[in-house]
């Protein structure tokens, strides 16, 4: 048996389950059922008209407007208005670079020795010994390469990428 509280209690479900489900469906009509707006602007000047209240067939300007159709003609002509904003460009005199290049890390070591052996090659350099991936001394040089039968060694910078090859000098 169905009590009148009952059917209260299933009618405010079913219309706050319904409800939200209309709104929700209205909206996205809305928002998807309407493609895009095509946004339309013309430079178009409105003509000119002359009331012939007086029954003169020229128009009588005063000074301060016929300056100010001069300065509108002016205007109409030019691709761009007059801006409040514009400043003049600086001009570079002589071979001042006013975009200096990047001063790259300079490395100053010096490179003594390469020894090859099955372990495989190390460099000694200013007085330490290096392998390939090692890091020399404080800095973001590492050993990037060891050649022992060209007896180089190169270096390179992970910040900058900057490589540098130090070749060691037979005497003689």
């Amino acid at each position: 048996m169905v009590t009148r509280k009952t059917k209260q209690s299933l009618i405010a479900a079913v219309t706050f389950a319904i409800l939200p489900l209309l709104v929700i469906i209205k909206s996205a009509g809305t928002l998807f059922g309407s493609g895009p707006e095509i946004a339309r602007a013309s430079y178009e000047t409105l003509p000119f008209i002359v009331p012939d209240d007086a029954g003169n067939d020229e128009l009588s300007l005063t000074d301060q407007q016929s300056q100010a159709v001069d300065y509108i003609a002016i205007l109409q002509s030019k691709q761009f208005g007059p801006s409040p904003l514009h400043r003049g460009a600086k001009t570079i005199i002589g071979d001042k670079n006013p975009f200096p290049p990047p001063k790259l890390p300079s490395l100053q070591i010096t490179v003594q020795m390469i020894m090859s052996s099955s372990a495989g090659n190390t460099v000694l350099i200013d007085g330490k010994p290096y392998k390939v991936g090692q890091k020399l001394k404080d800095s973001a040089w590492i050993v990037s390469e060891i050649d022992g039968e060209a007896r180089s060694v190169t270096v390179e910078n992970k910040r900058t990428g900057q490589s540098m090859v130090f070749v060691v000098q037979t005497p003689g």
